[in-house]
């Protein structure tokens, strides 16, 4: 049995954005048809998933880019960041 290809880091950033791009496309009309009493809830469900794969975007944009990211810089570097 041979292995499953790896993604490069890039490949996966572009399906994660692919994936984002589509989600909040759908999104909306999932909401606006669902049942009054559930809107709200589904809404925030929606918006949670939404954020959860922003965040793993974020995290390979910083890959990809050699940024390490808020969690491994220097303090000095993180101060330079926030100023």
């Amino acid at each position: 049995m041979t292995e499953p290809r790896r993604y490069s880091p890039m490949e996966k950033l572009a399906e994660l954005e692919r994936e984002l791009r589509m989600r909040r496309h759908v999104y909306p009309g999932l909401v606006e048809r669902a049942r009054p009493e559930r809107r709200a809830w589904i809404k925030a469900e929606c918006d949670e998933r939404i954020a959860v794969l922003e965040q793993i975007a974020e995290d390979y944009r910083q890959q990809v880019s050699g940024d390490p990211g808020p969690l491994f810089r220097k303090p000095d570097q993180h101060q330079e960041q926030t100023s």
